[in-house]
């Protein structure tokens, strides 16, 4: 993860397998992580994944409270990201955009800018 508006908090991971619970559904991820940030960047590695296909979404957590800020408008106050680095419209991106291949027994590196 790069991009990172400052080093407080944390960077929260969480990666959908084929979409489901994408994006607004923490706790259906097939992985979750957080994160430690280091020189405005992050990295994280999920180790024996099984091949198919995944989604990422993250969140710079800045106030360590587990859950994205937002403003009396809704629109977030705390940094955050897609796999692919797709940006919704009004909202997230669809799963689809924002989908990847991952193959078993191969590394996937993904990088995603925080917006």
């Amino acid at each position: 993860m790069t991009n990172l508006r400052n080093n407080k908090g944390f960077v929260l991971i969480s990666l959908f397998r084929e979409c489901v619970g994408y994006p607004d559904e923490p706790a259906q991820a097939f992985r979750k992580a957080r994160v430690a940030i280091n020189n405005k960047s992050s990295s994280f590695v999920f180790s024996g994944l099984p091949g198919g296909n995944y989604s990422m979404a993250i969140l710079h957590d800045e106030n360590d409270d587990r859950k994205m800020n937002t403003n009396f408008f809704g629109i977030p106050k705390e940094g955050y990201g897609f796999s692919n680095n797709v940006m919704g419209v009004f909202g997230p991106p669809y799963c689809s955009r924002a989908s990847f291949r991952h193959i078993a027994n191969s590394g996937t590196q993904i990088i995603i800018q925080t917006r």
